[in-house]
């Protein structure tokens, strides 16, 4: 039973994820996409303090660890901010987050190249059918099919006011 000791906490990031792929399209029905990342942001603060509060506000870590951190971070927020603004142009969210999910996949092709990892046939195999699973789910909608909720923003046509 011990080698399923991840299954709950990656089924609960897959359901985190999942609210984390729409959330943000509800959002944008009200802002424009750098004002959303600024709440995100603050909502991502609220969890860092809570883990800071478990380590008893001491995060001491080596300073390789302190810079992939700090990457990591970055890389994370910079590819949200790009999301938010695909959801905002985009009239469906489904393929924006059908194409997106795509990134394990790049993941496992930069952790072969970089990190030396070698991937057997069968999750090359995965690979492959993820995309083609991405495919046909960004391409599935309806011609008719027409968004839940226009929001009619864009980057540079904010609905609120500064």
């Amino acid at each position: 039973m011990s080698e399923f000791r991840w299954l709950l906490p990656a089924t609960m990031t897959l359901l985190l994820w999942a609210l984390w792929g729409i959330l943000p399209k509800l959002a944008l029905g009200y802002t424009t996409p750098q004002k959303v990342m600024v709440y995100e942001w603050l909502g991502g603060t609220i969890v860092a303090l809570g883990i800071l509060a478990y380590l008893r506000f001491q995060a001491p870590a080596p300073a390789p660890a302190i810079l992939f951190g700090l990457l990591t971070g970055m890389a994370g927020m910079g590819g949200a901010l790009l999301y938010m603004m695909a959801l905002d142009r985009a009239p469906l969210a489904s393929p924006v987050v059908a194409f997106t999910s795509l990134y394990p996949g790049i993941a496992v092709l930069l952790a072969y190249v970089f990190l030396r990892e070698r991937p057997t046939l069968q999750q090359w195999a995965g690979i492959l059918l993820a995309g083609l699973a991405v495919l046909l789910i960004a391409t599935g909608a309806p011609d008719d099919a027409e968004p839940a909720a226009s929001t009619g923003t864009s980057a540079t046509t904010p609905v609120d006011t500064p």
